[in-house]
């Protein structure tokens, strides 16, 4: 049962409910929307409102959402001291969800994997936080088909879009999740521009820690990258195990202004180049079946919006 009281300036809303259903052509046909709230006390001196036990549920043919929380919104202590703010917490639960199916309701011709069976199965869970400034995603579990995805991730101020993120992933075979190819193939006289410049406005910093990433036939194990962009400088760090070596990368730049570029180093240690050929599908057979077993060396690289480049390079094949 729902009830409303009052008592001076408080005001108690117990049990309000909330359903409702809607359709739209952006929406992957109709969405119900269920929210139930323990209570909701009103201080209207204060022009502040506390939020108990609050649960949504967003339903489609595809998806099933929930988020509950609690917390409270509007003016401060006092109504005036600080202004507005905002402290909301709680978690959330997407069940089980075939996405491929979800995205082809939105649009028919989005974004589609090269493997039908990717995106069959993906669900999430975990905590959330939101204040005037910022949202916080913890205790993040992500299972994507057959690849689990733990970690943080968040936004650390609105106003810059200030990002953070820690995510450890499992096996993850990227092949399966490029893009189908439905396109006709791009102009060969169009150069391939990476925009590099759009790191100058997006603040962003983390790390990313993968068990083992299979892409073109060649698996990488143990890859760990860590990424820092901020006020237009750009730092990086890579380094992973696979073909019989390690393989290491560290650089950065600037990448605002009117030439932005990224410099840095490559190193390599114990790779087998004919097992990365025959990964490949580009096996050669040599005179003496010893040969090609061990490459390590180094070089110094460049990235530029339509160009990359290894200079100083230097190696020992077997």
């Amino acid at each position: 049962e729902s009830g409303l009281a009052m008592s001076g300036d408080r005001l108690t809303l117990s049990r309000p409910a909330l359903s409702l259903t809607v359709t739209g052509s952006d929406l992957p046909g109709q969405v119900a929307a269920d929210v139930d709230v323990q209570t909701v006390v009103a201080d209207l001196a204060a022009g502040r409102a506390t939020v108990d036990r609050l649960s949504l549920a967003l339903v489609t043919d595809d998806a099933r959402l929930r988020i509950s929380g609690s917390g409270s919104a509007g003016g401060s202590v006092g109504g005036h001291v600080g202004g507005d703010t905002v402290d909301l917490q709680g978690d959330f639960a997407l069940a089980e969800t075939a996405l491929t199916d979800l995205l082809a309701r939105i649009d028919p011709d989005a974004y589609r994997p090269a493997d039908p069976d990717a995106l069959r199965r993906v669900s999430a869970q975990g905590r959330w936080s939101l204040s005037t400034s910022s949202v916080h995603l913890t205790g993040l579990t992500v299972q994507l088909d057959d690849t689990r995805v733990t970690g943080t991730a968040g936004i650390d101020d609105f106003d810059t879009l200030a990002s953070r993120f820690d995510l450890s992933v499992g096996a993850l075979n990227l092949d399966g999740y490029l893009p189908a190819e439905t396109a006709a193939p791009a102009d060969p006289a169009e150069p391939t521009r990476i925009p590099l410049s759009e790191l100058a406005g997006m603040p962003l910093e983390g790390r990313l820690r993968i068990d083992a990433l299979t892409a073109s036939g060649v698996t990488l194990e143990a890859l760990d990258l860590t990424l820092d962009a901020r006020d237009g400088n750009v730092s990086t760090a890579l380094s992973a195990r696979g073909l019989g070596g390690k393989l290491g990368l560290e650089g950065g730049g600037r990448v605002d202004g009117k030439s932005p570029a990224l410099t840095g180093t490559l190193t390599v240690d114990g790779l087998a180049p004919r097992t990365l050929l025959a990964a490949l599908d580009a096996e050669v057979q040599t005179a003496d079946p010893n040969v090609l077993q061990r490459f390590a060396g180094r070089a110094d690289w460049r990235l530029t919006p339509t160009a990359a480049a290894r200079t100083d390079m230097r190696g020992q094949l077997d």
